[in-house]
């Protein structure tokens, strides 16, 4: 086997709260993470490297396609981060070719290009036979990003036949401590989920440099949340569902202020709340009737509108 395809799936979160910085620059953070079932697809193909006579590589060799044209495919994108840092690991004298069919919108909150990293050093581990512990892996994706754990932890938990050892800690919701790589698995949630992204990009770094922890005046009960999520007592959940840097996005971004008064103006979810940094809105539903006619209306206001569900 040369070459494999997998999902790459978005997450939201369930609560997000900023404790302060550290002297590396970093925010210290505790949230709740939860993937759903809306994913790019990755697919991943390895070939013995071409070599000239006097033993010099021909091209770059990783290779990176999209299907959308807007999106940067170089040393930039974080796939291709991967499959470099896999190389640089595990020395492999292998070409790789990647391809992703994107799905999950962009700069949205919702991790896409870590899922697609996570995807890409999931796929590799397997191509080259590795054998490895899921939190060896999971240890290598935070040198990609924060948010490459929890993918790798949640991609691995829907794979079947994982040549992964460790995959009890394998699971689609977590707890993220530190930057958001210490990871603690929970029980995931179970609703259906409207996600609505306005048409506007959002920088997590200039929402993170924006933000006073001072002016914040409601924090999320982490412990509570997570209580909830395993008494699956829905309005645990609910009452813990803030996010802290909505104070900064909602407050300098207006059309995400506007998109999330719209949804919660529905009054048919049970919570409505952004996404990371944002700009994606996202509602929680247990009636598919009321969700469907929110994800209607709320088609009208942004194209990259979607109905789905979270993942078990």
């Amino acid at each position: 086997m040369n070459e494999i395809s997998m999902k790459a799936y978005a997450k939201i979160n369930l609560c997000l709260d900023v404790l302060g910085k550290q002297a590396n620059g970093y925010h210290q953070v505790e949230m709740v993470m939860q993937q759903v079932d809306l994913y790019d697809v990755v697919t991943v193909k390895c070939n013995p490297m071409k070599k000239k006579k006097n033993d010099v590589q021909i091209t770059d060799p990783i290779v990176v396609t999209a299907s959308r044209n807007d999106l940067p495919v170089g040393e930039t994108n974080l796939a291709y981060k991967a499959a470099k840092l896999m190389q640089e690991t595990y020395k492999q004298d292998s070409e790789i070719y990647i391809h992703l069919e994107k799905n999950i919108p962009v700069a949205a909150g919702l991790a896409g290009g870590s899922a697609d990293g996570a995807a890409v050093l999931l796929a590799l581990s397997q191509l080259w036979h590795l054998h490895l512990e899921l939190q060896e892996l999971m240890e290598l994706g935070v040198q990609l990003g924060a948010d490459v754990p929890f993918c790798i932890m949640g991609q691995a938990k829907k794979m079947q036949n994982l040549q992964l050892r460790g995959k009890e800690w394998a699971s689609t919701c977590a707890f993220a401590e530190g930057i958001g790589e210490k990871l603690t698995p929970l029980p995931p949630l179970d609703c259906l989920v409207l996600l609505s992204k306005p048409s506007i990009d959002v920088s997590t770094a200039v929402v993170y440099n924006g933000l006073c922890l001072e002016d914040i005046k409601s924090h999320p009960d982490t412990k509570e949340l997570i209580l909830g999520l395993k008494e699956k007592n829905l309005r645990k959940i609910q009452k813990n569902m803030i996010n802290v840097l909505e104070t900064v996005t909602l407050r300098d971004y207006l059309l995400v202020a506007e998109m999330k008064q719209y949804m919660e103006n529905f009054e048919t979810a049970y919570q409505v709340l952004m996404s990371g940094s944002g700009p994606t809105i996202f509602a929680l539903y247990t009636n598919r009737k009321k969700a469907r006619l929110a994800y209607i209306n709320s088609k009208k206001k942004s194209n990259e509108t979607y109905l789905i569900r979270t993942l078990s």
